[in-house]
C-alpha cells in the first residue's frame, strides 16, 4: 500500500516530538564583546547579549573553550546590574534566569588569564570567542579589542566570519563589525600591539607577527585563486548544464515519439485487451504504477488456476496441480501459498488466517511477498521498458562531473557555485536512477488496458473469447475495479450451474472471497511491522565557544 512508505517517517516524527518539545525557542538579536587587554597579560571580557525568548525558559548558556596556557577566572553574569546565579559544567556556564516570552539583556564578565602572548616583535592577543560548535546565530555581532593604553596596533587580522571586518579606532582599539553571524561558524581575532604595552608579560620565543603576515598572504593567494577559478567553473557548469538540458529534451522527445507510434499502431483496431505478452500480475503492477493492492494477489492466484497450475476445489480451497510454473513470480507465489502457508498440496483461506496469527509467520509472509513483488517487477522491467543502459551511464558520468565541480567549489570556497552543482548533481543522479522510458510495446499495453477500463461495455465484453473474458476479469479484480467485477462477472452468469459440471474449466467458483483473506493478511503484516519499527573543533587560535539557552 502507498501509505506504508510513510510509516518510518511518522515513527521518526513521533520520536522526535518529545525532544523538540523540551527545546527552548529563542533568538539573539544583538551581541557585543569588549576585550580589555591588561599590562599583566590578562584580558578582561565584557559581553552583552540581547535574547528574545518565545515560551518558557530557565536561563542562558555560554561555552568558552580555552587554549593551552590560558584559563577563565571570575565569571559573573548580570541583568540590569543585578547578579544572576551561575553554574559551571566543564567549559559550559549556565546562567539561571527563568521567564516566559521575554526580551532580556544579559551582561557577562570574566577574565582570560594569560590571554596575551609576548613575542619579540610584538604582543599578541589571538582568540576565538565562538567556533563551529556554537549552536546559536547572532543577528548582529561586534567584537572590540582595547589596548592597555591608547596606541595603534602593529597589525591585526580576522579569521572566519571576522575576516575583512576589522577597523582601527582613534584610541588604538580594533573594532570587528561581523554583522549577522550564522550558527556553527567560527570567528577568530588576532591583534598585535607593541611589546612595551605589556611590561609584566614574559617574552616567549617565536613570532606572532610573521605568522599573522603568513596567514594574510595565504588569504590573498586563496582569493586570487578563487577569482581565477570563477570563469573556469562557470564555463564547466554551463557546459555540463547544456548537456543535461539536451539529454532531458532528447529523452522527452523520444518518449513522446514512442507514445505517438504506439497510438498509431492501434488506430482502427477494435477495443480489446492486450495479448498475454505479460502476465496478469505484471499488467496490474505496470498499469497501477507499482501499487499492488491485496486484490492483486487474489487475481494472481486465480491466474494460476487459469493456466492450470492450480485447481479451485471450492470457495475456500485450492489444490496444487503442478509447481512448475513458467514465470518466476508464479513459482514464488506457489511457494508462499502452498508450501509456506499450505501443506504442500492444499491452500485454504482458513490456513492463511491461522498462519497469520503467529508473529514469526507475519515477518516471513511479508518477506516472501516482497520477493514475489520483486519478481513481478523484474518481468515488467524486461517486457515493457526500453533498454537505455548507455543513456543512463551517460547521466551517471554527468553526475560525476558535477561532483567534481562541487569538490572544486569547496576547495576554492565558491559556495554559490557549490549550491548549483549539488542541485544539478542530484538532478542528473535522480534522472539516471529513475529514468525508465516505456518501449512502444509498453505504451501499447498501457493504452489498451486504459481504453478497456475507461470504455468498458458489457455487450462488447460478452463477445470476447472465453480466455480474454477471464483475463480481463482477473485484471479488474487486481486493480479493484468495481464496474468490471460487478457487471462482467463470468462466474455469475445464467449457465453457472453448467460451469460447475465442467472438469476442464480453468476457474469454477467466484474468486472474490479471496480478496478479503489477503486484505486481512496484509493489514496484519502492516500493523505488526509498524509496531516493530516504532519500538526500536575548535578554531585555529585554539580557543572557541558559543551561546545558548535552556
Amino acid at each position: 500500500m502507498k501509505w506504508m512508505k510513510w510509516i518510518p517517517f511518522v515513527a521518526c516524527f513521533l520520536l522526535w516530538m518529545p525532544i523538540q518539545a523540551q527545546a527552548v525557542d529563542y533568538s539573539i538579536k544583538g551581541g557585543t564583546i569588549d576585550a580589555y587587554l591588561k599590562e599583566n597579560g590578562n584580558v578582561d571580557i565584557v559581553e552583552r547579549y540581547q535574547y528574545d525568548f518565545d515560551g518558557k525558559f530557565n536561563g542562558i548558556t555560554r561555552g568558552i573553550v580555552t587554549k593551552p596556557g590560558t584559563s577563565i577566572d571570575l565569571f559573573r553574569a548580570f541583568e540590569n546590574e543585578k547578579a544572576l546565579k551561575v553554574e559551571k559544567e566543564n567549559q559550559l556556564y549556565k546562567i539561571h534566569r527563568k521567564g516566559k516570552d521575554e526580551n532580556i539583556l544579559v551582561e557577562l564578565q570574566y577574565t582570560i588569564v594569560n590571554g596575551v602572548e609576548n613575542y619579540k616583535d610584538g604582543a599578541q592577543f589571538f582568540w576565538a570567542f565562538f567556533d563551529e560548535n556554537n549552536e546559536s546565530s547572532y543577528d548582529e555581532m561586534t567584537i572590540r579589542v582595547h589596548p592597555p593604553n591608547p596606541e595603534k596596533p602593529i597589525d591585526y587580522l580576522g579569521y572566519g566570519q571576522a575576516h575583512g571586518t576589522g577597523l582601527i579606532q582613534q584610541d588604538g582599539s580594533v573594532l570587528f563589525g561581523l554583522g549577522e553571524v550564522p550558527s556553527e561558524t567560527a570567528a577568530d581575532v588576532r591583534i598585535i600591539y607593541p611589546s612595551t604595552l605589556f611590561p609584566q608579560v614574559q617574552e616567549v620565543q617565536g613570532s606572532g607577527l610573521s605568522k599573522l603576515q603568513k596567514d594574510r598572504q595565504e588569504f590573498i593567494r586563496k582569493a586570487e585563486r578563487r577569482e581565477q577559478m570563477k570563469p573556469v567553473l562557470s564555463a564547466a557548469l554551463i557546459g555540463l548544464s547544456a548537456i543535461l538540458a539536451f539529454i532531458g529534451f532528447g529523452a522527452n522527445r523520444k518518449r513522446r515519439a514512442q507514445y505517438r507510434n504506439a497510438k498509431e499502431q492501434l488506430v482502427g483496431k477494435e477495443v480489446k485487451i492486450p495479448d498475454d505478452r505479460i502476465s496478469i500480475p505484471a499488467a496490474i503492477f505496470f498499469t497501477q504504477e507499482a501499487d499492488l493492492k491485496p486484490e492483486a494477489m487474489s487475481a494472481a492466484l486465480l491466474d494460476l488456476v487459469r493456466k492450470g497450475y492450480v485447481r479451485q476445489v471450492s470457495d475456500e480451497r485450492f489444490e496444487l496441480i503442478s509447481p512448475d510454473a513458467d514465470l518466476p513470480h508464479e513459482q514464488r507465489l506457489i511457494q508462499l501459498l502452498f508450501n509456506q502457508i499450505g501443506d504442500g498440496k492444499l491452500f485454504t483461506a482458513d490456513m492463511l488466517k491461522k498462519y497469520m496469527e503467529q508473529d514469526k509467520h507475519i515477518e516471513a509472509y511479508s518477506a516472501e511477498k516482497a520477493l514475489w513483488v520483486q519478481e513481478i517487477k523484474n518481468e515488467v522491467n524486461q517486457a515493457v521498458y526500453a533498454n537505455r543502459g548507455a543513456f543512463r551511464s551517460g547521466l551517471w558520468l554527468l553526475a560525476l562531473g558535477y561532483l567534481g565541480l562541487s569538490v572544486l567549489s569547496i576547495v576554492y570556497e565558491l559556495y554559490l557555485f557549490l549550491i548549483g552543482t549539488i542541485i544539478l548533481m542530484f538532478a542528473a543522479a535522480l534522472f539516471a536512477a529513475f529514468y525508465k522510458p516505456r518501449s512502444v510495446e509498453g505504451h501499447k499495453i498501457a493504452i489498451q488496458w486504459e481504453r478497456f477500463i475507461t470504455n468498458f461495455d458489457f455487450t462488447e465484453w460478452q463477445a470476447f473469447p472465453p480466455e480474454d473474458k477471464i483475463r480481463s476479469y482477473l485484471y479488474g479484480i487486481g486493480i479493484g475495479d468495481a464496474t468490471l467485477t460487478t457487471k462482467g462477472n463470468p462466474f455469475a452468469t445464467a449457465d453457472e450451474a453448467a460451469n460447475h459440471q465442467r472438469t476442464d474449466s480453468a476457474v469454477l467458483y467466484n474468486p472474490l472471497f479471496m480478496t478479503t483473506s489477503f486484505t486481512q493478511a496484509n493489514e496484519t503484516a502492516t500493523a505488526h511491522l509498524s509496531s516493530s519499527s516504532s519500538s526500536s573543533t575548535s578554531s585555529s587560535s585554539g580557543s572557541g565557544g558559543g551561546s545558548g539557552a535552556f
